[in-house]
């Protein structure tokens, strides 16, 4: 009888080598929106949003695996649209661990 070269029927453990990056897949906003301008011009119109210079707390409610062991080391990345470049910009923040001040969004 010649020994299988693979056996279908057993399951091993393996041992994982690889190091799947954990990222944030949802964030919750802890903090209420401000009613701020609508940008049109007018003056008049107000619409709910962040305010420049405000600060607002967001709290990270699923990640892709597992949170990661030293919370201080998460990058944060995010999105805006400038009204004044018609174009949407995405910045990665050289803050870690807490969502610093965004100091280079457009004035209002």
């Amino acid at each position: 009888m010649a020994n299988p070269g693979v056996e279908f029927d057993t399951k091993k453990t393996i041992d994982r080598k690889g190091i799947e990056p954990t990222q944030i897949i949802s964030i919750k906003l802890l903090t209420a929106l401000d009613k701020g301008s609508k940008n049109d011009g007018t003056g008049k119109n107000l619409q709910v949003g962040m305010i420049y210079g405000k600060t607002y707390k967001f709290k990270v409610t699923a990640y892709t695996n597992n949170p990661p062991p030293d919370k201080k080391k998460i990058k944060w990345k995010y999105k805006y649209h400038s009204l004044s470049q018609n174009k949407w910009i995405e910045h990665t923040s050289t803050v870690t661990a807490k969502f610093g001040v965004i100091d280079h969004l457009d004035s209002v």
